[in-house]
């Protein structure tokens, strides 16, 4: 009896020793998949008016790249990658209606010095872009006009 729970304890030593050891073991990052592009038709944002609501929005535009909110405001992103080029129509709601739409770009430039100082030959090559989900709010994204859009009649 005394050997059965020696060789218990001993066995949960061991087992909780191992999850103590593999808890410590730092996990490595998840690499963003740059294969991935978001191709979004941002013209239909030509059909967006002051006033919408949100599911007016989502009927048109389809569920945003990026969702962002403070209380009230909201800003959904939507965008489409291009070559050198990211294209982003950002709609801002407020209380759940539309009261701002706004475009802005983030090029390949952007992304190679906001994790580098200076190109290098490598990076001017490789030129491409990925998940618009990694460069919301990027490139000249506080250029874009804060003006609300006119209502149409």
């Amino acid at each position: 009896m005394k050997k059965r729970k020696l060789y218990i304890s001993i066995g949960l030593n061991i087992v909780l020793t191992i999850i103590l050891i593999y808890s410590l073991i730092p996990n490595e990052p998840e690499l963003a998949d740059l294969s991935v592009y978001t191709q979004q038709n941002i013209d239909k944002a030509f059909e967006i008016n002051h006033g919408m609501n949100h599911e007016q929005v989502i009927k048109i535009m389809g569920k945003p790249a990026v969702r962002e909110f403070d209380k009230e405001l909201e800003e959904w992103h939507y965008c489409k990658t291009g070559n050198n080029v990211d294209e982003y129509v950002v709609i801002k709601l407020n209380k759940n209606k539309v009261v701002a739409l706004n475009n802005y770009t983030v090029t390949w430039l952007d992304i190679v010095y906001h994790h580098t100082k200076a190109p290098t030959e490598a990076t001017i090559e490789v030129g491409g872009m990925g998940d618009c989900k990694l460069t919301a709010r990027w490139g000249t994204y506080n250029n874009a006009p804060n003006k609300s859009v006119k209502q149409t009649d």
